[in-house]
């Protein structure tokens, strides 16, 4: 699971070669600064956010669990929609914007997507 994270977070990387250090997300507070872009009529806006939170969420609809959270979204969910539940979760808790990126992801798709088991 760490090491589909970590190819997650390595394939944005070579996706986004021109990313400097300053948009490397890191823990909640960078993930919502990276967040803050996202413009639905503009593809290249917020692209770190999108592809950060669409790879956890990928990891998550595949029934792996992120920092022990699992997340059940329908088949049919929209990647914008769950982009905006994590950014809009991310606004409700300052208090916990210092933990991983990783881990107020799965935490907030967890939250928004209950498994039922």
């Amino acid at each position: 699971m760490n090491i589909k994270l970590s190819l997650a977070t390595l394939a944005i990387a070579v996706v986004l070669p021109s990313a400097t250090m300053a948009q490397v997300v890191t823990d909640g507070q960078s993930l919502k600064q990276r967040c803050a872009t996202v413009q639905w009529t503009s593809p290249s806006a917020g692209l770190v956010c999108r592809g950060y939170i669409g790879a956890v969420a990928d990891i998550l609809a595949d029934g792996n669990k992120v920092y022990g959270r699992r997340a059940c979204p329908p088949s049919g969910a929209k990647r914008e929609a769950l982009i905006k539940g994590v950014r809009d979760w991310l606004g409700r808790h300052p208090d916990l914007l210092q933990q991983r990126a990783s881990a107020v992801t799965a935490q907030a798709l967890a939250e928004a997507y209950p498994c039922a088991n």
